[in-house]
Order: C-alpha cells, then sequence, then structure tokens
C-alpha cells in the first residue's frame, strides 16, 4: 500500500505517518532553501530556473537523486572514487541469550550451588532446591531486561511523536494560524513523554544492573546489552483450561524437602497400629474434640493419658495432611496466577492491540483524503504505543507466573510475582487535541 502525499508516493514505513504530516506543511511559515549546492553529482545536471527550485525544494532532492540512475552501484562507485570504502566492516552482533543461557550462567557463576559427596536424600533436596530458586530468580532478572529495554524503546517512539507534533505546532504559530496559548499547552505531552522516557531508561538501567549482579559474565553491566533481545519470548503453550495435571499435583508434592520424611514417619506410625486400634483412635479423638470446643481438647480423667503410638499417628497424620494442603494450594495459586495472566495477555494481543492499529491505519487513509487533522493521526499513533506497553507488561506478567508455577513445581513455596515497573495501564481515552 502506498500513501499520497503531495506529488510523490510514497512507500508505508513505520514513520511513514510522520512523514504524511510534515512534508506537506514543511514550507508553513519557513522560509525557501535552495539544497542543489549539497549534491555531489559525477556528472553536471542541467539548469533548472532559479524560481521553480526555490518555489519547489524537492525539485531539488530529486536532482540529486537523479544524478545516480543506478542507484547503490553508482554510489559504490562513488564512494570507491572518493576513498570512503575502507571502512572495516563492524562485527557481527553477539547471539541473544535464552532462558537456558540465563539457567547455565548462573550455576557456573554459584558454586556453591553444586551438590556435595555423601549428602543425605533430603540434604541434596535442600540443595537442589536453592540451586532452583537462585535460577529462577535469574530468569526473572533477564525478563524484567528485556521488558525494561523495550519500555524503554516505546517511550522513545513516543516522544518523537510528541516531538513531531510541537514542531507542527510551532510552524502553526509562527504562520499565524496558532496563537502562543495553544502551543504552550502543546508542550506539556512532550515534556510529561520526556519525564516517562527518563523514568523507563533509569528502570531499564537499574534492571540491567540487577542481572549483571546475579550473572557476571561481564567487566561492567553494558556488556549484557548485546545478549539481551529485543523483546520478550513467546509464552510457552499451556492447555491452561482444565487446571493442573495429576503429575503436576503429584510433582508439586514429591519434589518438597520433607515430604519423604513426612510421608515416611506416618506409614511408620499407622502400621503400628492394628485397624481396630485406628479406629478407636479416630472415634475417641474425634469425641475429645467435641467435647472441648471452643478450647483445645484435654486429657480424659477416667481414661488417662493416651498411649504413645496414638499419639504419634495423630501428629504423623496431621504433619503430612498440612503439608499436602500446602503444596496442593500452593499449585492452585500459582495456576490460577497463571491462567488470569495469560488470558489478559491473549486478550491485548488478539482483541485491542490489532484494533487500536486498525483505528490507526484508517485515520491516516483518513488523512491523506484531508477527513481527519494531524493532531488525530499523532493521538492514534500514542495511543497504539500505549498499547503495545499494555501488552509488554501483560506479556511480562504471564513469564513471571510462569516462573512461579515452575518453582512451586520444583518444590518452592509459591511467591507471587511483583508488580514490575512496566507501565501496565491501558491505553487512555481522552479526545484528541482540536484542529
Amino acid at each position: 500500500m502506498v500513501i499520497s502525499i503531495g506529488p510523490r508516493l510514497w512507500p508505508r514505513t513505520r514513520w511513514s505517518w510522520a512523514l504524511a504530516i510534515l512534508l506537506p506543511l514543511s514550507a508553513v511559515g519557513q522560509p525557501s532553501h535552495d539544497h542543489r549546492a549539497a549534491a555531489t553529482p559525477l556528472t553536471a545536471a542541467p539548469s533548472k530556473p532559479a524560481q521553480a527550485t526555490a518555489t519547489h525544494p524537492w525539485l531539488a532532492a530529486n536532482e540529486a537523486v537523479a544524478e545516480f540512475p543506478r542507484g547503490h552501484l553508482d554510489l559504490l562507485r562513488w564512494e570507491r572514487a572518493q576513498g570512503l570504502d575502507t571502512a572495516a566492516a563492524p562485527p557481527p552482533p553477539a547471539a541473544p541469550w535464552t532462558l537456558h543461557d540465563v539457567a547455565r550462567l548462573t550455576l557456573q557463576a554459584h558454586p556453591e550451588l553444586r551438590a556435595s559427596v555423601g549428602s543425605s536424600a533430603r540434604e541434596l533436596a535442600l540443595q537442589q532446591r536453592r540451586a532452583t530458586e537462585a535460577v529462577l530468580q535469574a530468569q526473572q532478572a533477564w525478563l524484567g531486561a528485556i521488558a525494561a529495554r523495550a519500555v524503554a524503546d516505546s517511550w522513545r517512539q513516543t516522544v518523537e511523536a510528541t516531538e513531531l507534533a510541537l514542531e507542527l505546532a510551532q510552524r502553526m504559530q509562527q504562520a499565524g494560524n496558532w496563537n502562543a496559548e495553544r502551543l504552550r499547552r502543546l508542550t506539556l505531552p512532550h515534556w510529561e513523554a520526556w519525564a516517562r522516557l527518563r523514568q523507563a531508561e533509569q528502570a531499564a538501567d537499574a534492571a540491567l544492573v540487577r542481572l549483571w549482579q546475579r550473572l557476571g559474565h561481564d567487566a561492567s553491566p553494558a556488556g549484557l546489552l548485546d545478549h539481551l533481545p529485543r523483546q520478550l519470548p513467546p509464552r510457552p503453550a499451556r492447555a491452561l483450561a482444565e487446571g493442573p495435571s495429576p503429575d503436576e499435583r503429584e510433582q508439586a508434592r514429591t519434589r518438597h524437602p520433607d515430604w519423604a520424611s513426612r510421608q515416611a514417619e506416618w506409614q511408620r506410625a499407622r502400621a503400628a497400629l492394628p485397624d481396630h486400634a485406628w479406629q478407636q483412635l479416630q472415634a475417641q479423638w474425634q469425641a475429645a474434640v467435641r467435647q472441648s470446643v471452643p478450647a483445645g481438647p484435654q486429657p480424659d480423667p477416667i481414661t488417662g493419658r493416651w498411649p504413645h503410638t496414638w499419639v504419634q499417628a495423630l501428629h504423623a497424620e496431621a504433619a503430612l495432611q498440612a503439608l499436602q494442603r500446602q503444596r496442593e494450594g500452593d499449585l492452585m495459586l500459582a495456576w490460577q496466577a497463571l491462567h488470569q495472566a495469560h488470558r489478559h495477555a491473549q486478550q491485548l494481543q488478539e482483541r485491542v492491540v490489532p484494533v487500536l492499529r486498525q483505528l490507526q491505519e484508517d485515520t491516516q487513509l483518513r488523512y491523506n483524503g484531508m477527513l481527519a487533522s494531524p493532531w488525530e493521526l499523532l493521538e492514534a499513533v500514542t495511543t497504539v504505543q500505549q498499547g503495545e506497553r499494555a501488552l509488554l507488561a501483560a506479556e511480562l506478567q504471564a513469564w513471571l507466573a510462569e516462573l512461579a508455577l515452575q518453582g512451586v513445581l520444583a518444590g518452592l513455596p509459591y511467591v507471587p510475582p511483583t508488580d514490575s515497573s512496566v507501565e501496565a495501564a491501558m491505553p487512555s481515552s481522552s479526545p484528541p487535541p482540536g484542529h
């Protein structure tokens, strides 16, 4: 698709809306300049009438481009003739890291997380738990650094849009179409965007330092920038409609360091009591609880002290059931948070952001047909950027919820993902400024 602007056809690019706004109005309130002296043609170009070139500066630009009829080939020959082709090629960019790379680098930077020879089963489980926790925290820091960097990039685009609006307003004021008050009012969104950009850059720097503190790998945090992707990785595909699987429930229980010992203690205590003794114990315990509510059960003055095996069996059963409830409850909380985060991100990705982008396309088409003002087009652009930042925040939240679930499956307690510094607000619905 192409956009018709003035006497030329411009291809649609990322900033085609900026060209659409400024090019038709480039002469508003500005003196004309002759750019013919800036061109360095290979052969002399035929002269043009001075008035035509001064009235239409774009004619001079077309003349300069016409001096290279074969495009890049002529340009390379001209650079070779001028001795400008001796610059060394830049080194290839470093490959961005993955979650697996972050896990590997974390374990490499922390030798204290290795398992010791001769450790008991419980000690090995605790050591594995500490290693998993360190890896998950490093992966959270890595995802947070990626998201913070992407948010800063998005705010730079917003600042560019507000700068464009401010430049257009200044031209309107110089041409006498606007008064000074309207111009001053338009500077407020520009400075607000600048403030948000500074905050986003500070958050990105802080996130990079936190990642560097966990991984090291380089002499300074800036060395990690080459390993950061520009966007978050795709969310892992999950069938969230049915909840945790039986295998995940079993894994959440058995990976806890105390599960094996409490289960073994309960099995020993239960095996020490015959079936009739176990049933008698259950009946007497329930009766003692009913009689003492709301206070705690008291010893029966007639029967006296309970047998030691009974007390052991009651304690072992209660401890095992408490741990089972804790693990299953943590798994349910982690799964629910992941389900909600995925739903929210999916709604933004499939419904909200595409609608905002389509509205921007429609506004640009209306602007090309002189049916919409430049301010409506700029408002549509900034609204899309707000929607993309909201989607980025939802994507990060979904990833943090995924890592929290992985921690529960590895035997860690559930820790809700903390709110990130990424802007999570939905796009504003404020009306665009007047024409």
